[in-house]
């Protein structure tokens, strides 16, 4: 799940997404925790919710799936290093993407 903008600066909405499947499951007219909550209890069963840290969805999820297991996703994650690690010498993609991130890459 993730947030985006209807009309940026202005109108956010909530995309759900099965990662799975690869597809799109509901698309949700705002990012509030009471409309994720609500949807939620509509469609009970979810097992890993992967989503940001923003504090509206993490309460949705304590509400109505608190069983869930809740992951961060892998570009938050990068995000997160990016801006928490200062530079090293060697450019980011070898400490974030691993040596073989640009393999025919010369430097």
């Amino acid at each position: 799940m993730d947030e985006f903008a209807f009309r940026k600066g202005c109108t956010y909405g909530t995309v759900l997404v099965d990662v799975e499947a690869g597809r799109v499951v509901d698309v949700l007219p705002d990012r509030t925790s009471e409309t994720f909550a609500a949807w939620l209890e509509e469609h009970p069963g979810a097992e890993i919710i992967c989503r940001d840290r923003a504090t509206a969805y993490t309460k949705a999820v304590r509400e109505a799936a608190p069983n869930a297991l809740e992951v961060a996703d892998r570009w938050r994650c990068a995000m997160r290093r990016l801006v928490v690690s200062p530079a090293q010498p060697g450019g980011i993609e070898g400490r974030f993407l691993g040596p073989m991130a640009y393999p025919t890459r010369k430097r």
